[in-house]
């Protein structure tokens, strides 16, 4: 059964790291190319269909969306990378933005790579996995999108992604935020979330020993 959340809210939208909330709740931040569906992803994880905003085009998220999640965690959007008709600007921008937050935060506790099922990922997400590992973070990857193929399509692509990505099939997590029987798999991404806290709290408590 999918848990319930009493009042997941957007807190803001961040441009730069003095707006970011001064809270002691952990976060985990979303990070995947435009128009990849993380706004569902979220939207699905609370059993909302607008706490986040689904655009009809890619690149509309261009800086850190927080999310509260009844105070136990944070969900953190970032800007989805790789979209074409960014400016120079922009994309150096970006790549301030989710330079600082990823390496001054401290109260990022893992990663969320989220990947269309549909695609081999790109350079970019395999720069981010490796990025994550350099810092020590926790992460897993979502596969969304999983209603557009069958099942035995979704099977052989989350081997290729797996393959690509040099991940573990395990820390593959296949989604569909179309698909009103996905609870299992929702919640699946909830115990994926769980389990990174626990390792950030386990290796806190060595670095403390």
């Amino acid at each position: 059964m999918l848990r319930k959340f009493k009042n997941p809210r957007h807190v803001i939208t961040a441009n730069d790291a003095t707006q970011w909330p001064t809270t002691i709740i952990p976060e985990v931040v979303m990070t995947g190319r435009s128009n990849v569906g993380k706004s569902s992803l979220i939207n699905s994880m609370v059993s909302r269909r607008a706490l986040a905003y689904v655009g009809s085009r890619p690149g509309k998220t261009r800086f850190l969306n927080f999310y509260n999640i009844d105070d136990e965690i944070m969900i953190v959007d970032a800007p989805g990378y790789g979209y074409a008709q960014r400016s120079r600007d922009e994309i150096m921008n970006y790549g301030v933005i989710v330079d600082e937050y990823f390496s001054t935060r401290e109260n990022l506790k893992g990663c969320i790579i989220v990947l269309d099922i549909r695609h081999l990922p790109s350079k970019q997400d395999i720069v981010m996995k490796k990025y994550a590992e350099a810092l020590g973070l926790p992460y897993f990857a979502v596969l969304t999108k999983a209603d557009k193929l069958s099942r035995q399509q979704q099977l052989k692509q989350r081997k290729l992604i797996a393959a690509a990505m040099e991940m573990p099939e395990d820390a593959l997590i296949t989604h569909s935020s179309e698909d009103v029987e996905d609870d299992a798999d929702t919640e699946t991404v909830w115990a994926m979330v769980d389990n990174m806290l626990q390792i950030d709290a386990s290796f806190e408590d060595e670095e403390e020993n």
